[in-house]
């Protein structure tokens, strides 16, 4: 089971998107296919906040998306 399955499945498409390209990523990551580097780089891409408030404009569905990009990148540092 994932670490991201909780916000792959997220209502929201923009952290269930996040969640599983952060997915999709780790296990690039952990098969050696790209390098912690750019496995951090791109988790950072993918949780970039500009994309929140370019595409979202409800302020209480900004913060829970912040905070699910915010758990989202603990678990990748982890990793």
């Amino acid at each position: 089971m994932s670490q991201f399955n909780k916000y792959i499945g997220s209502n929201d498409p923009i952290i269930s998107n996040a969640a599983e390209n952060m997915s999709i990523a780790t296990v690039d990551y952990q098969a050696g296919i790209i390098t912690k580097a750019e496995y951090d780089e791109l988790c950072g891409d993918i949780c970039d906040s500009s994309t929140i408030a370019s595409q979202v404009s409800d302020i209480i569905r900004i913060q829970t998306i912040y905070d699910a990009f915010n758990t989202l990148l603990k678990i990748a540092s982890l990793l």
